[in-house]
C-alpha cells in the first residue's frame, strides 16, 4: 500500500510515533514467525555494521519501514530513527522520537532533521542518539 501526506512540519511528531508503531508491528510479525528474537537489533547492529547507511533524502520522501530499510540497506533520518526506536522499545528500553529544525535550504525553507532520546536504563537520565550520524550522515 502506498499513502502519500502532506504533513505541516509541526504534525511530524505524530506522523514519526505512526512509523514507530508500524516498525513495532513489523518487528512482533517477525518474532512470531521466528524471524527475531528478544535482544536482537538488526537494523542498529547493521549501521554499526555498515550493512545499513545514511542516504541523503528523497526528494520524493517515501518513508521506509523496519523491513524495507534491511532490505534496501539505508535510508534517510525518518526512515532510520523510528526503525531503531522501534527495536529500543522492542526490547524494553524507553524510546521517543523527536524532531528538529536544524537549518534552512538554500530557497528558504526550513530543513528538519530526526534524532531518539531514550534511557539506557530505568531512572537514567535521557540521553540523545542519531542514528542517521552513525550510519554515515556527514
Amino acid at each position: 500500500m502506498r499513502i502519500q501526506i502532506d504533513v505541516a512540519p509541526r504534525h511530524a511528531p505524530g506522523i514519526l510515533a505512526g512509523m514507530v508503531h508500524t516498525n513495532l508491528l513489523e518487528i512482533r510479525e517477525a518474532h512470531r514467525n521466528g524471524r527475531l528474537t528478544l535482544g536482537a537489533f538488526p537494523v542498529l547492529s547493521g549501521i554499526g555494521a555498515g550493512r545499513i547507511i545514511y542516504v541523503e533524502a528523497d526528494p520524493s520522501e517515501d518513508w521506509k519501514t523496519w523491513s524495507k530499510l534491511q532490505q534496501d540497506g539505508g535510508g534517510d533520518c525518518e526512515d532510520l530513527v523510528p526503525a531503531v526506536a522501534a527495536e529500543l522499545i522492542w526490547n524494553k528500553i524507553l524510546t521517543d522520537v523527536v524532531a528538529y529544525q536544524s537549518g534552512t535550504s538554500p530557497d528558504g525553507s526550513p530543513l528538519w532533521h530526526v534524532v531518539l532520546r531514550y534511557r539506557p536504563r530505568a531512572g537514567a537520565a535521557w540521553v540523545y542518539g542519531d542514528p542517521s550520524r552513525m550510519a554515515g550522515m556527514r
